[in-house]
């Protein structure tokens, strides 16, 4: 911290929402923060009306938004880097990948298409307009019969329950 002239550290504001993977999410961020670079994380909950605000008038240093954890088609990200997008809450602007990222998607040839989906990756990764977090599992698949499981299902059969088969 002290070669990107931070020797004594900084304060972060870091607004959550009022989900419990939101906030065990940043507590454990700003607990690294903290532990390894020295930077004072002001973590606090907000609802969703005030986090609205605060993104939209770009009043936090750090702000958790999971729709970037969604994996699909590569446009679906384009609007949260894009220059001058509205859904591009950090103001994010690099040229070269607004001009990789219109050319990808208007791309035929899926080789090609993989190609610069990578080279945008790269980019995004270099200027790391966003930090990239763990992924959110929108469901767990779980098996009664796993050790250490305790969803126990009235529709697993009974061998599976007693641990055979």
């Amino acid at each position: 911290m002290a070669d990107a002239g931070y020797a004594s550290g900084f304060k972060l504001k870091m607004p959550y929402t009022p989900f419990v993977s939101f906030e065990k999410r940043f507590v454990w961020l700003a607990d690294q923060y903290r532990r390894y670079l020295n930077i004072d994380p002001q973590v606090q909950k907000y609802d969703m009306t005030e986090i609205y605000k605060m993104r939209d008038s770009g009043d936090f240093h750090l702000y958790n938004y999971d729709t970037l954890a969604f994996l699909g088609d590569p446009d679906e990200q384009m609007a949260y880097f894009s220059t001058g997008n509205s859904a591009n809450c950090s103001a994010y602007s690099n040229p070269k990948l607004d001009a990789l990222w219109q050319q990808e998607s208007q791309e035929m040839d899926p080789a090609r298409r993989q190609q610069l989906s990578r080279e945008i990756e790269r980019i995004l990764l270099t200027d790391l307009p966003a930090v990239p977090m763990a992924f959110n599992s929108m469901a767990t698949g779980r098996w009664p019969h796993v050790k250490g499981s305790s969803v126990k299902s009235r529709h697993t059969p009974p061998a599976l329950m007693n641990g055979h088969g």
